[in-house]
């Protein structure tokens, strides 16, 4: 990582120990919306809010999918929870969206994750995420950690309102750290999980400009979102009145 951090105790999550960074990130004008290129630029910054649904994805505080699988000659258990804290990153607030996952009953990593979302577009935004990695308990590094606005890292596209085949996204664009981008290889497909069976999903192929031999593949589902995440899949998601 390259801004200073440390950790704290945390009170609020038992989960980790919280990562405190000391950059100081701007909360006020000039406009931060600077993103150009392949990620759309939101027409007003008020646009941005840190709660609400697209059609595939869902930023409604209390949302929890629990993913299991095999990866790796592990069994790995995947949480993902959208919590009801926000962040202020590069001036715009966004959800804090925490990813624990956990290897052979281990833990393995915990991320939290900055989004927020388009309330006119529904375009899902990517602000960035700091990561705690874990060996035998222990914290080991912050890979791939990064925040829009620091060191010439700028929001990603984490999801697109239009997912037609062919669309190509860029979800990570912090050079050197993060670099993700993902493209939509096939859409009306039947989703089988172990929570369900889901119509009119889509699967997109991620890569990796820093790992070019890499790919994983998604599935999302309408009125959900992720269902599959590579050798992962849904076996659980607590729903969430309108």
């Amino acid at each position: 990582m390259r801004y200073p951090c440390r950790f704290a105790a945390s009170t609020a999550e038992p989960l980790e120990p919280r990562l405190v960074c000391s950059a100081t990130l701007p909360i006020t004008p000039p406009p931060v919306l600077r993103a150009t290129g392949d990620v759309p630029v939101p027409a007003h910054r008020r646009d941005l809010v840190p709660s609400g649904r697209s059609h595939f994805w869902n930023l409604t505080p209390g949302f929890v999918s629990v993913f299991v699988g095999n990866e790796d000659g592990a069994h790995k258990r995947l949480t993902i929870t959208v919590t009801p804290k926000t962040r202020v990153i590069d001036g715009i607030r966004t959800r804090i969206v925490i990813e624990r996952q956990t290897s052979n009953g281990h833990l393995e990593e915990i991320s939290e994750n900055y989004l927020a979302i388009d309330r006119v577009t529904k375009n899902v935004y990517y602000f960035g995420e700091d990561v705690n990695i874990y060996n035998h308990g222990v914290v080991i590094n912050h890979e791939s950690s990064w925040r829009s606005g620091v060191d010439g890292a700028k929001f990603g596209l984490i999801m697109p309102a239009d997912t037609p085949v062919g669309a190509l996204f860029l979800q990570e664009r912090a050079p050197g750290v993060a670099q993700d981008q993902a493209e939509i290889v096939q859409t009306g497909i039947r989703a089988h999980t172990a929570a369900g069976v889901f119509n009119g999903a889509f699967k997109t192929r991620e890569t990796s400009v820093l790992e070019p031999d890499s790919e994983e593949f998604k599935l999302y589902a309408p009125g959900l979102g992720l269902v599959q995440d590579d050798t992962l899949t849904l076996v659980s998601f607590t729903p969430i009145d309108d």
